[in-house]
């Protein structure tokens, strides 16, 4: 069995994480702070350095699931709790370059191909990545 180590304690509510592509930053979705931070991690994994990505001015906008697109790996989705709302960040240039209106109220974001699958409430939503 592997070790077991806590990372970071400084989180307030910790809603949803991704990994970068090439596994040295580790990104967090954030409530309270509506923030995304991101976690220089170092080669044994552990973190050298911290700095919020994303802060959402609106005490409404939490981030509740983010994820990067797999098929462009400087571009991160983010779900906002209790909108429908789908925003994306260009993660090089640390600005929201879309949003889109969603059909439904939705939780949890994953990409996959030129796909992103949304849970919502009573199922999965599949919508074609946008920058396909």
């Amino acid at each position: 069995i592997g070790k077991l180590e806590i990372l970071n304690e400084d989180l307030v509510r910790p809603n949803d994480i991704s990994m970068n592509h090439r596994g040295d930053r580790l990104l967090v979705a954030e409530s309270a702070p509506n923030r995304v931070i991101v976690f220089e991690l170092s080669q044994q994994g552990y973190i050298d350095s911290s700095w919020d990505l994303i802060h959402l001015p609106s005490f409404d906008d939490e981030p509740i699931s983010i994820d990067i697109l797999k098929n462009r790996p400087n571009l991160l989705a983010v779900i906002i709790r209790n909108k429908r709302k789908l925003l994306f960040f260009n993660l090089s240039k640390d600005r929201m370059i879309r949003k889109i209106d969603l059909p439904a109220l939705c939780t949890q974001v994953r990409s996959h191909q030129e796909w992103l699958y949304l849970q919502a409430e009573n199922g999965i939503i599949r919508i074609q990545n946008p920058f396909s």
